[in-house]
């Protein structure tokens, strides 16, 4: 997590389960329309890159989240 002038940054990389291993995601405050830019990962397809809207099921179920990037209650205020 960074914070960038008063905004925040969560970059994310997955080292396990093996069939997300290497997916990548950054979301930042107030870019790419609050969606999330999200690299596959894993050994199919992982050159596919997309934006994904953090509260969609797709991007809460796919890892087993419960709560969305955008929800995050881990801010730094250094």
């Amino acid at each position: 997590m960074a914070r960038h002038n008063g905004s925040i940054s969560i970059y994310l990389m997955y080292k396990a389960p093996e069939p997300i291993k290497g997916r990548e995601v950054l979301w930042g405050v107030g870019q790419n329309d609050g969606k999330m830019l999200v690299r596959k990962g894993g050994s199919r397809l992982a050159f596919i890159t997309a934006l994904i809207e953090p509260t969609s099921e797709m991007a809460t179920q796919t890892v087993g989240t419960r709560f969305a990037i955008s929800e995050s209650s881990v801010w730094s205020n250094g």
